[in-house]
């Protein structure tokens, strides 16, 4: 006999309207993200859409194929990956997403809903810098991911 359940969490998109919305996404933490992003892509959700994907090392970097073809199926979607520590000759962003998320949401005449999925520091990094920055706490989702050794 084989016992299977399925998914228990609750990481899914909000129906809020057309605010725009925001994904934050730390390595692995890209993939319930993307899993988000087709289906708004299927769908066709309107709402202006960022993703803000952060790895440490330019080594890591991933998915860009796919982020390219997402770019080019959803109007108004964009994405940045940007490396934390990258070779000098590495061409994107520098830093981490939490912060350039928490730069760039202040230029908008909306707060969109902000999804997060990463380690637990840069989930606690993102409620901090986005509610700083004018985010209300209850349009920020979040799903935490642990690392085993």
């Amino acid at each position: 006999m084989l016992t299977v359940s399925g998914p228990q969490g609750s990481f899914t998109l909000a129906e809020n309207g057309l605010r725009p919305r925001w994904f934050l996404a730390g390595g692995t933490g890209l993939s319930p993200l993307l899993s988000m992003l087709r289906r708004m892509a299927e769908w066709g959700d309107p709402q202006p859409t960022r993703l803000f994907f952060g790895l440490t090392y330019d080594t890591e970097v991933f998915a860009q194929d796919e982020l390219r073809e997402l770019a080019d199926t959803m109007p108004g979607f964009r994405a940045d990956t940007v490396v934390w520590r990258p070779d000098p000759r590495w061409p994107g962003a520098t830093g981490n997403p939490v912060d350039l998320a928490a730069a760039e949401v202040q230029m908008l005449d909306e707060s969109p809903d902000v999804y997060v999925c990463g380690p637990p520091p840069m989930i606690e990094a993102a409620y901090a810098a986005l509610t700083a920055a004018g985010v209300p706490r209850e349009q920020i989702y979040a799903e935490r991911f642990f690392t085993t050794a």
